[in-house]
């Protein structure tokens, strides 16, 4: 119950911060602004391993991803690239996963969003299996035995719309 009552007075919180949004004219500081509502609304529900922030995703191979409007990524082990900065470069291998936030989703936003996730989710990623306990630290076993196979999660990606089509 109490979840729910947080949940809908953080909802009367980003109307009034859409409010404010709309009071930008240049769009990309409006789309920005609006990025950093999503950014204050999920905080307070996600433990401080989560990390938040814009960017782009980057594979070992040099494949990059598009421009990403949130990244959620390992706040604790993870090489984040350039965090002095605005937008940050993140490992594939350090997200959980993105988000991308639209003022209008129209048909056409809404592709434009699902084809910045295909950029990211189509990244290749070092495998993980049972005996990688720490990024840094592997489970060392005797000869002749293995850990299994890839349990590397796959990314969880959303779509935020302002406003949708009617």
């Amino acid at each position: 119950m109490r979840l729910l009552q947080a949940l809908r007075i953080e909802g009367a919180n980003i109307e009034a911060e859409l409010q404010k949004s709309n009071l930008f004219s240049h769009m990309g500081d409006r789309g920005e602004f609006r990025e950093q509502i999503v950014d204050r609304f999920l905080r307070p529900f996600l433990p401080p391993y989560y990390g938040l922030a814009p960017g782009e995703v980057f594979s070992s191979d040099g494949q990059q991803s598009a421009q990403v409007d949130i990244v959620v990524y390992d706040t604790v082990f993870s090489t984040v690239l350039f965090r002095t900065g605005t937008r940050f470069l993140f490992p594939a291998e350090s997200i959980f996963g993105t988000i991308e936030v639209k003022s209008d989703l129209s048909r056409s936003e809404l592709d434009k969003a699902c084809a910045n996730i295909a950029s990211v989710k189509t990244l290749s990623r070092q495998t993980a299996d049972s005996m990688d306990i720490l990024p840094h630290y592997r489970f060392p076993i005797g000869p002749g035995l293995s850990g299994g196979g890839d349990f590397r999660n796959p990314y969880l990606s959303f779509v935020f719309g302002y406003r949708g089509a009617t």
